[in-house]
């Protein structure tokens, strides 16, 4: 069975030993969890992630703008579909009174003959 460096020592090389082990394992594990933030940072801050949440918010944007503007464009062409109506009775009414007025017309002129 090899022999570690702990059991070859005396018992204040063992304290230097597990001094040093100590402040290895802390530098090791100041170093994993700077390397996790740094991570996490990157990931948070740096992902494409959120240029493609921030596209989706634009494209979402320009949806509701087009639809707003369609509603908008439905409304005109209802109006202007009411303004034909409206002068289209109008126009059946001058006909009528025309119709009638040319009736009249002829209506003298063949008694007059």
């Amino acid at each position: 069975m090899p022999e570690t460096v702990t059991q070859n020592c005396g018992v204040s090389e063992k304290k230097v030993v597990n001094v040093i082990t100590d402040r290895a394992r802390l530098i090791f594990e100041v170093f994993l969890a700077g390397t996790g933030l740094m991570l996490w940072v990157s990931v948070m801050f740096f992902s494409p992630l959120n240029d493609v949440k921030g596209d989706i918010k634009l494209i979402q944007k320009d949806i509701n703008t087009i639809q707003i503007n369609h509603e908008a464009h439905i409304e005109n062409v209802y109006k202007e579909l009411s303004d034909l109506k409206i002068k289209e009775n109008e126009t059946d009414i001058r006909l009528e009174k025309q119709n009638e007025t040319i009736i009249k017309l002829l209506t003298i002129y063949e008694e007059s003959k």
